[in-house]
């Protein structure tokens, strides 16, 4: 596990976020939902937080920890949710696991999809399994959440780019440098905001956008 006082800091920069605002629903494609359904995503959320908080403080294991999860999640009905909301739910606790290295994603799959779906999907990626074939990692500049970017598939022939993104605990940009003839490739952590080709732009010309974007992105 990460050093105690580095998951206090990300959790306490995600207490601070403004986990439903409507730029996070926007980035997602989607229009907020009613208040009273964000409040229910909202409060159940910052319960499983202030627990986690609070037994990560005490040095709790990785057990515990995982039993607060579930007991977190379980306070969802997942037909109060429709999939989209759910989705969104999904993910906050992925990213719950992901800082506390727990492995988490089965038990999210199945809260999202049930149990049938579930054993669907488990016996595809068993015939199929989806293959990292390399991975890229940098900290977070502000909150120092691993920012990850994982490549899937390659043959695209295009040259890499610089990837500009926001941290999803802290929502600072961030950029980083993604794959050559990438094809398929998935960012952790990371918000894909814009991409700089490295035919265009060196280190130093996508650095200065970087900058122009948190001015004006503020």
């Amino acid at each position: 596990m990460e050093p105690k006082e580095k998951i206090l800091n990300q959790f306490a920069e995600l207490v601070e976020k403004d986990k439903f605002s409507t730029e996070e629903w926007n980035k997602r494609g989607l229009n907020p939902s009613d208040e009273n359904v964000i409040a229910y995503m909202n409060s159940r959320l910052e319960i499983v937080m202030a627990e986690l908080i609070l037994a990560v403080d005490k040095n709790s294991s990785k057990r515990t920890l995982k039993k607060i999860l579930k007991k977190g999640l379980a306070r969802y009905r997942r037909i109060d949710l429709d999939t989209e909301e759910a989705e969104f739910i999904v993910d906050y606790f992925e990213l719950f696991a992901h800082i506390l290295e727990i492995r988490f994603g089965d038990n999210l799959m199945r809260w999202l999809y049930g149990f049938f779906v579930y054993w669907l999907m488990k016996i595809t990626r068993f015939l199929k399994p989806e293959r990292i074939l390399s991975t890229k990692k940098q900290p977070c500049t502000k909150c120092g959440t691993d920012l990850e970017i994982q490549l899937i598939k390659i043959g695209s022939g295009r040259t890499g780019a610089w990837v500009i993104g926001k941290c999803l605990t802290c929502n600072e940009y961030n950029i980083m440098e993604s794959f050559n003839d990438a094809k398929n490739q998935t960012f952790i952590n990371f918000s894909y905001e814009e991409s700089l080709s490295k035919e265009e732009y060196d280190e130093e010309q996508a650095n200065i956008r970087l900058e122009q974007i948190k001015y004006w992105r503020k």
